[in-house]
């Protein structure tokens, strides 16, 4: 916890979430993290659903609430479906829900931001074979497993933004894609790499891939892949069996 405690407590304008519309800072980032604490600790409900698509804004409202003290549950969709099975669980909905009791901040001066150890932030499963299950992690579990993995990857993400094909809401996604490339000072893209070709419109710079084994084998030929082979890095691949064949082909 102290390094989270002190990497929100930093003053930079490094890129902290990359935007096809531009770039959010890490001054501007922290900004919205205050922003979505100061508008949580107004409200007395302790419980909260969170999702939205942008990752940057998923992330300045997760740690805007971890800031504010209250549990998140993460689930992988807002459909209404989803929110109705949810709706015993929390005391509030943030993102892009049907009338979601939050959707948006304007950010604020920021002052100190300080998230405690013992908050827990509730993931799901799949619910490939029944009703999806929710899993308690602590924030300090998940700090436990970013520090073992930036041990053995950690010089992968050195100056590298990171881009993903897997949604932030599910766990891989979300220790791979956030809070991976959040403790290691990376840009993440706010976007999700819907389609392989998604890659060819990539800026020219160095990146990794957070992907899976669905989206590595509907990775088709194309004359143009070569122009991104030199800025691609790492690819993970984690939710399913990676085939050899489709491997051998990316590396290809």
């Amino acid at each position: 916890m102290p390094a989270l405690n002190h990497l929100l407590n930093q003053s930079s304008t490094r890129t902290a979430i990359a935007h096809k519309n531009g770039a959010i800072n890490w001054n501007e980032f922290r900004a919205q993290v205050s922003a979505w604490q100061i508008a949580l600790q107004a409200r007395p409900q302790t419980d909260w659903a969170l999702y939205f698509k942008d990752t940057g804004v998923f992330l300045a409202a997760l740690l805007g609430a971890w800031c504010a003290h209250k549990t998140v549950y993460l689930p992988s969709d807002a459909l209404p479906a989803t929110r109705d099975t949810l709706a015993p669980m929390v005391g509030g909905f943030i993102g892009d829900f049907t009338d979601a009791d939050l959707t948006h901040v304007t950010p604020v001066v920021v002052k100190n931001l300080t998230i405690a150890a013992d908050l827990n932030c509730v993931f799901f499963t799949s619910g490939s074979t029944g009703q999806p299950k929710p899993i308690v992690k602590t924030i300090t579990q998940l700090m436990l497993e970013v520090a073992t993995l930036q041990q053995q990857f950690g010089g992968l993400f050195n100056g590298i933004t990171v881009h993903a094909s897997v949604s932030h809401q599910h766990f891989y996604g979300f220790i791979f894609r956030v809070l991976l490339p959040l403790m290691s000072e990376q840009a993440i893209d706010n976007c999700l790499m819907v389609y392989p070709e998604n890659l060819l419109s990539l800026p020219a710079q160095p990146f990794i891939l957070i992907s899976s084994p669905a989206f590595l084998s509907r990775i088709a030929e194309h004359p143009d892949w070569h122009t991104i082979a030199p800025n691609l890095k790492a690819v993970f691949a984690a939710g399913g069996e990676l085939k050899p064949e489709h491997a051998q082909h990316v590396q290809t």
